[in-house]
């Protein structure tokens, strides 16, 4: 691989035996001209089609751990979720647009329109059409292609179930290949929508107890305490999307963090032995090659149990931030960037009526209990706090001021604190009471209404917050103000260059003939379906498209380079 500043001038080279490599020590915002050319014992083959890229200018190192599709000037992206009315009513509080939108969907169910839930609650069938169905499994509207084509000016970050309750053995299924048209499916959606960057969050919040032993109301358990099984399922899906042209795609790979499924395992799992309850996030860590972001969960304040409840005499009783605090050095550690992919004030209610003069409310939000109940549950067990109170009861009541110093103050504080690797939070801006998978009697814990255009109090000081230049919000050109692939080295991959070649398809979209120029000599190509299914080869400058259906086809040119195309 020869390439220099200089067009056909090759100052310096680097030998590979695969069809990639990585050039090191280039200078950032330069642009360099590489070509190739094949050598074995026999001699040497002709320089092939030259091609230019400008490298990027990296952040300053040690500064903020930087990876795909991060923030660029060092900035946070600010998400909002986690369904479409929670959404809308932000938008419709005047809020300003957010940099990402959150949608989720059931990997499960990605190929099918049934019980209620469309495709997977992506909104799109299998030929990629858009039905412009939502769906709603208790937790409000949801529609993963409205979501990316409402939020226009967002990013897009889909959370994916892939628990077993209704699939028994489905982890080994997808790794062994059962589930193939399911991510066939899945690539369908994402290459729809090639300018949009995506953060997927595949099997999110993969220690927590309602996603391994439990049924959740399913067949079967979740699964995802198999923790083989689960990385093989997770490789399986990020190796199947690679070899289906996915670009636009960063992995998250998000823990839930959660004080209340320690307590869980301890209850239900380990006699009431909270230290043994605490897992070793590693044993389901897929690798570093499969993992862009790391993720977690935030609900309670970051030493609720201690600061509020007093409960420094319950043994091995995590607070959140020590929770969080694991993820955060594990992230570090593998120099990934981390997304506080769920963050709300749980228990509290901001909405202000004639019916509850009361800015905000609370209950206690890791068990729903009074302080005087969850502390029987922690010390006696939940039978004896069953017999005595009754979930869902409040604890207390406070201003605006005294809800924002509460939960908001030591959250954001806590952001700023670590901006060197959490890169991206979600805001879950949902009046939960509305929903019926939260809603009265509460079997999930009391949730509240933690909207923030319902208070206008918590709206100020939130705005307040939200417009200052430590957040990256949403606009026209969100995908230019995220890095692409990104290392904190100075590094380019061959790779990477050729897809940054000056070749260009014309017209595109196209109806009949479809050119390339920029190449010279004959190239060879093949189009293929975005499930991967080869459709036409040729070789030559030109394909007659006429007779294919409308929708989104991928070109390989030359079996390495790939370019996206429209049909009309």
């Amino acid at each position: 691989v020869k390439y220099s500043v200089a067009s056909g001038n090759y100052s310096d080279s680097v030998t590979t035996t695969s069809t990639q490599t990585t050039i090191n020590g280039l200078e950032a915002e330069t642009n360099y001209y590489v070509n190739v050319y094949a050598m074995n014992a026999e001699g040497s083959g002709d320089l092939g089609t030259e091609t230019s890229a400008t490298t990027q200018a990296q952040p300053v190192l040690g500064d903020k751990i930087e990876g795909k599709f991060t923030p660029k000037n060092g900035k946070t992206m600010l998400a909002i979720g986690q369904d479409l009315a929670a959404m809308s009513g932000y938008r419709e509080g005047n809020m300003p647009e957010p940099a990402a939108a959150v949608a989720y969907v059931s990997f499960f169910m990605l190929t099918q329109d049934n019980y209620g839930i469309n495709y997977g609650a992506t909104g799109m069938d299998n030929a990629g059409n858009f039905t412009g169905v939502d769906t709603d499994w208790g937790s409000g509207p949801l529609n993963a292609s409205s979501t990316a084509l409402g939020w226009d000016q967002s990013a897009l970050i889909i959370a994916m179930s892939i628990t077993e309750n209704w699939n028994l053995n489905g982890l080994q299924g997808i790794a062994n290949g059962q589930y193939e048209q399911h991510i066939d499916k899945l690539a369908l959606f994402c290459n729809t929508f090639p300018d949009k960057k995506i953060y997927l969050r595949i099997g999110y919040e993969f220690d927590g107890r309602w996603n391994s032993q439990e049924t959740a109301g399913g067949d079967y358990p979740a699964g995802y305490h198999k923790q083989d099984e689960y990385k093989a399922a997770w490789r399986h899906i990020v190796d199947g999307m690679n070899a289906r042209g996915v670009d636009n795609v960063a992995y998250v790979w998000q823990s839930s963090t959660s004080p209340v499924d320690d307590v869980l395992d301890g209850y239900f799992g380990n006699g009431g032995d909270l230290a043994a309850a605490r897992e070793d996030i590693s044993g389901w860590y897929p690798g570093d090659e499969y993992v862009d972001w790391c993720g977690i969960s935030w609900f309670i304040s970051p030493t609720e149990a201690s600061t509020y409840f007093g409960f420094d005499d319950v043994p091995n009783l995590p607070n959140q931030d020590d929770l969080a605090d694991e993820m955060l050095a594990f992230a570090r550690e593998h120099n990934k960037p981390v997304m506080i992919a769920e963050a709300t004030p749980q228990g509290y209610d901001f909405e202000i009526s004639e019916y509850d003069p009361t800015p905000s409310m609370i209950s206690r939000a890791s068990t729903g209990y009074t302080y005087e109940g969850a502390k029987t549950l922690f010390t006696d067990g939940l039978s004896a706090a069953e017999e005595q109170f009754a979930p869902g009861t409040w604890f207390g009541n406070y201003d605006a001021q005294e809800a924002w110093d509460r939960w908001f103050t030591p959250f954001l504080d806590y952001i700023h604190a670590n901006s060197d690797v959490i890169r991206s939070v979600t805001y879950i801006n949902a009046n939960w009471n509305t929903q019926a998978k939260w809603a009265d009697p509460y079997n999930e814990g009391y949730w509240g209404d933690t909207r923030i255009e319902a208070n206008p109090a918590i709206k100020a000081l939130w705005l307040e917050e939200t417009n200052s230049d430590f957040w990256l919000l949403g606009s026209p050109s969100i995908a230019e103000e995220l890095y692409g692939e990104v290392s904190n080295a100075r590094t380019v991959s061959l790779k990477e260059e050729l897809e940054s070649a000056e070749i260009v398809l014309y017209p595109n979209p196209v109806k009949n003939i479809l050119s390339l120029k920029g190449m010279k000599e004959i190239p060879a190509l093949q189009l293929y379906s975005t499930q991967g299914v080869l459709l036409m080869e040729d070789k030559g400058y030109s394909l007659d498209v006429s007779k294919l259906t409308r929708g989104l086809y991928i070109l390989k040119i030359n079996n390495k380079l790939m370019k996206k195309v429209i049909i009309e």
